[in-house]
């Protein structure tokens, strides 16, 4: 009787201990999906700044370009200020009136009135 008792009892005990190992092991599963997603997330995060960052890279980029093109293109002169540009670097009376026609300058009796 005492056999079969201490069977009874050893085979109970490594019932328990099967079953702590698995809760032990189903635990540990759990902890690895857990940092696995929590990993996913980081990387979509780093992944979301980076995006952000060029964008406001090529934002800056698109801003410099754009002051650059300002600096590079010439200074839109009010009629009169060209007027003057264009007498004070010879540009004889008949260029004038030909640019007026194009529509570079203003009316004619105006630049004749500013050059004379």
């Amino acid at each position: 009787m005492e056999e079969a008792e201490r069977e009874e009892e050893e085979e109970e005990e490594e019932e328990e201990e099967e079953e702590e190992e698995e809760e032990e092991e189903e635990e540990e599963e759990e902890e690895e999906e857990e940092e696995e997603e929590e990993e996913e997330e980081e990387e979509e995060e780093e992944e979301e700044e980076e995006e952000e960052e060029e964008e406001e890279e090529e934002e800056e980029e698109e801003e410099e370009e754009g002051e650059e093109e300002e600096e590079e293109s010439p200074k839109e002169l009010e009629p009169e200020e060209e007027e003057i540009a264009m007498a004070g670097k010879g540009v004889g009376f008949s260029a004038v009136l030909a640019w007026e026609e194009e529509g570079v300058c203003r009316e004619e009796e105006t630049i004749r009135g500013e050059i004379k």
